[in-house]
């Protein structure tokens, strides 16, 4: 049985007074940023920076709440600036906001601990999600209160099920579509595979390629084609363009 909570009502927060702080090399993308975040959160407080350079100087006079980079910049990536950043700020909340989605970039911004990874163009609803995130940790439970089901945020607001229900999540641009283990319907999930990344157990579940992640329960094998078989009840289901580690160990 699926619950859901009205999803307004549990991330909406239009009067967080925080400060942000925006870097990208593009004037545009920047301005654009922050029109979003203001529709949202207009009592935010936001500065720019249009290099990292500039970023690092303005960061040691103006501490933000949240920032926003970008991945590729002259001089200096975002993610470089970020590395430096981690040594003095381990906790601050960074939102990533690129349009490059090479599962290396991912991979790395994993590593530096950054709260999500937006694509560009941002979404509005991805972005509030995200900042919501950050200043309302609560709003976002790996287990809910609703009898320890998993919470996953949806069109329609939040849906919570059973880990175990779950079959695997297939990426979309921003978004995700969840297919379960028995005869309900997918649903598309307003949360890219980063972010479930982070929230399912990892026990569980594994990021298998760029597109998916799976209910490790429900693996078979993999096939001559390099295909991941998954096996529910009697019928089997095929996902290409596995990782090579994940190949190498379920390969019969």
């Amino acid at each position: 049985m699926r619950i859901y909570q009205n999803l307004k009502s549990e991330t909406r927060n239009p009067k967080i007074m925080k400060k942000a702080l925006i870097v990208d090399d593009e004037e545009n993308a920047r301005l654009y940023l922050a029109k979003m975040i203001a529709v949202s959160f207009p009592e935010m407080e936001i500065q720019f920076a249009a290099t990292p350079t500039e970023a690092l100087f303005i960061l040691e006079k103006f501490i933000p709440d949240i920032l926003f980079i970008d991945v590729e910049m002259p001089g200096m990536s975002g993610l470089e600036m970020l590395q430096i950043l981690r040594e003095k700020y381990p906790m601050l909340p960074v939102i990533i906001v690129s349009a490059y989605y090479e599962f290396e970039y991912v991979k790395k911004a994993l590593r530096l601990n950054v709260l999500d990874y937006l694509n560009k163009p941002v979404d509005p609803d991805e972005l509030e999600l995200a900042i919501n995130k950050a200043f309302n940790k609560d709003n976002d439970p790996i287990l809910s209160n609703a009898d320890d089901k998993l919470s996953l945020i949806t069109a329609k607001g939040t849906l919570y099920v059973e880990p175990s229900d779950l079959l695997y999540f297939k990426a979309s641009k921003h978004t995700s579509t969840v297919y379960f283990a028995g005869e309900q319907e997918d649903v598309l999930v307003r949360e890219n595979l980063l972010n479930l990344e982070k929230k399912l157990p990892q026990n569980a579940f594994q990021r298998v390629s760029r597109q998916y992640i799976i209910n490790i329960k429900y693996i078979k094998f993999v096939d001559k084609a390099k295909c991941i078989v998954l096996q529910v009840n009697n019928h089997q289901i095929k996902l290409d363009k596995i990782f090579p580690h994940i190949i190498e160990k379920y390969s019969k």
